[in-house]
């Protein structure tokens, strides 16, 4: 939710728990904190500052906040929260996120929760691989938080660089996305061969 105008009585925030590398002409990085809005817990977007300037709130000595949205962290009956899998090729700066499961779509024997399977890709012998199957109706505070700066910082990537938003068309995020895929997988392969595979 976006922030009233009496934010600074009503935040508190703790620490900065995902950062985004995004930077203000400040040199303000927008982060995502754990805190409270109105003694409810939950989880901030907000630029963490170096200072303790007027318009933030939680000068811990090191650093304050500048709040600009909240996600309340709740719990759903009849639900468990589910890790989803990584996500270090899908976006430049990844973050873990986690989505309540219905129990009764989960399977279910002796009391352990088991998530189902779904098609996936080939290997390159062609052997079928699978991989979990989330739904992702009901993420979770922090996941909500993280998901909102991403597409944030994605849209004023496109607006500096391009000068406008990109087309929202469903082969355009295709395209956009298999770059990405792509782009990713040579950094992050390179990075594994230059710690793990040097001599």
């Amino acid at each position: 939710m976006s922030l009233s105008k009496d934010y600074k009585t009503l935040s508190e925030i703790k620490e900065t728990v995902w950062r985004s590398t995004r930077r203000n002409s400040s040199n303000d990085e927008l982060v995502v904190a754990s805190g409270f809005w109105d003694n409810k817990p939950g989880f901030y977007m907000a630029w963490e500052v170096s200072d303790n300037r007027a318009e933030c709130v939680s000068w811990n000595g090191k650093v304050s906040y500048y709040p600009r949205m909240f996600w309340e962290e709740k719990e759903y009956e009849n639900c468990i929260l589910v890790e989803d899998e990584n996500e270090l090729l899908r976006q430049k700066v990844p973050g873990q996120k986690s989505y309540w499961q219905k129990k009764n779509y989960l399977l279910e024997h002796d009391g352990i929760f088991y998530v189902p399977l779904v098609e996936h890709t080939k290997s390159k012998n062609g052997t079928q691989v699978y991989k979990p199957r989330l739904e992702k109706d009901i993420p979770d505070a922090l996941t909500n938080a993280i998901k909102y700066v991403q597409w944030f910082n994605e849209n004023h990537r496109q607006l500096t660089t391009f000068g406008k938003l990109l087309s929202k068309s469903k082969k355009a995020r295709t395209r956009r996305k298999k770059r990405l895929e792509k782009t990713l997988t040579s950094k992050r392969s390179a990075v594994d061969k230059s710690d793990y595979l040097s001599t």
